[in-house]
């Protein structure tokens, strides 16, 4: 039971119902039981995984009174992936379920190909597993499918860290076709899931100015940003990354897709990369940069907009005249008014004039719910240099 008048997040649409929003529990319940939500005057709101050590106490699933059967998920499986396929282009690599949004929160699903990768970022869909296993295998027929447990987010759960493949078998490389690319990916050792799948759309959007362009490629992971650029014309492609792996697989994805005479990968800091490049007055014509997330809490976004700041000065004192910046912050609780006060403070740290063309979002594969904001966390900009 809620405590008096907590329900209009709730009626507005909102998913989650937090510690201080709970009056009355049952004292026998377990982290991930299903539970019936009320107002403080009785009326039913819906069911939800139920915590009792979380700070999100309630994850809602839905406003009816229905079991959690398979024919349950299967339904809303099916909802997220009619979805996927009216608006996406072709490519055989997506996100078909994004938690909250799809009405699953917690739950994770990424097709790559024949394969399938899951994250379950609650206590209740980690019960769950087990029947989710067995929609999937039956929705989409994967040669395999991988758990792939270890986001920091699931200590706050208390779920343990682990990657292992669940169903089927899973070679270590797999290649994947998207939006004119093939791409080698690791889903069991790589970053996130396998692909920063996010971003995708927010690649394609610089497609246009890449004809004879010098592009700088910062935490390139294994290249698809540079590799798109690449593909549309760029003369010159350099991607840097901190690790050895991403950098190995840029250069594997750059020879399958005839690049390799145009893109070179490099090991390095970016910070650093871009620091010599400045001193050496190296210009570049696009520069992206998709660095991790910086602030974790809101408790550290003084600092991490600080970080965000000075890597961004230095990557628009490498730009050419002329030249373009995507940049994005995928921290969470870095909002937008906060990211673009940010490059704004940037731009007259590099003493660089700076035209905003675009401010874009996560890829429609990781489709935001208008009623739930922390189902946003991706802010990409698209800057012209003068």
């Amino acid at each position: 039971m809620l405590k008096p008048r907590e329900e209009r997040r709730l009626l507005d649409g909102h998913r989650w119902v937090f510690s201080n929003e709970v009056e009355e529990a049952p004292t026998d319940l377990s982290a991930g039981d299903v539970v019936e939500l009320f107002t403080h005057g009785g009326r039913f709101l819906g069911m939800g995984f139920y915590h009792p050590h979380s700070l999100i106490r309630v994850r809602l699933l839905t406003t009816a009174r229905e079991p959690m059967t398979p024919e349950f998920f299967e339904r809303r499986f099916a909802q997220a992936w009619t979805c996927r396929q009216r608006f996406l282009p072709e490519t055989d690599a997506l996100r078909v379920v994004y938690g909250e949004s799809d009405g699953l929160p917690g739950l994770i699903v990424d097709r790559y190909g024949r394969y399938l990768v899951i994250q379950s970022l609650s206590a209740g869909m980690e019960r769950q597993l087990p029947m989710l296993l067995d929609v999937c295998e039956r929705m989409f027929q994967p040669a395999g499918i991988v758990l792939k447990n270890d986001a920091p987010l699931r200590t706050l759960e208390g779920l343990p860290l682990a990657v292992e493949v669940a169903r089927g078998t899973v070679p270590e490389l797999v290649s994947v076709h998207t939006r004119g690319l093939t791409l080698w990916v690791d889903l069991l050792k790589g970053q996130k899931t396998g692909l920063f799948l996010d971003q995708a759309e927010n690649h394609q959007m610089v497609q246009r100015w890449c004809a004879g362009a010098r592009v700088l490629d910062g935490f390139c992971y294994v290249g698809a940003f540079g590799l798109t650029c690449g593909k549309a014309g760029a003369k010159e492609v350099i991607g840097v990354d901190r690790s050895a792996p991403a950098i190995q697989l840029a250069e594997r994805n750059a020879e399958t897709n005839g690049l390799k005479p145009t893109c070179r990968f490099v090991i390095g800091d970016m910070e650093e990369y871009l620091t010599a490049c400045a001193r050496a007055k190296d210009k570049f014509d696009i520069i992206g940069l998709d660095p991790p997330a910086f602030a974790r809490s809101k408790q550290q976004v003084p600092v991490a907009l600080k970080g965000y700041e000075k890597l961004n000065s230095l990557a628009l004192a490498c730009v050419s005249e002329g030249g373009l910046l995507l940049t994005s912050s995928c921290s969470h609780h870095v909002d937008r008014v906060h990211f673009l006060n940010m490059l704004r403070r940037a731009a007259q740290k590099a003493g660089r004039r700076v035209q905003l063309w675009a401010v874009r979002s996560q890829a429609p594969d990781h489709p935001i719910l208008l009623s739930m904001p922390e189902t946003e966390y991706l802010k990409c900009a698209l800057l012209y240099v003068s």
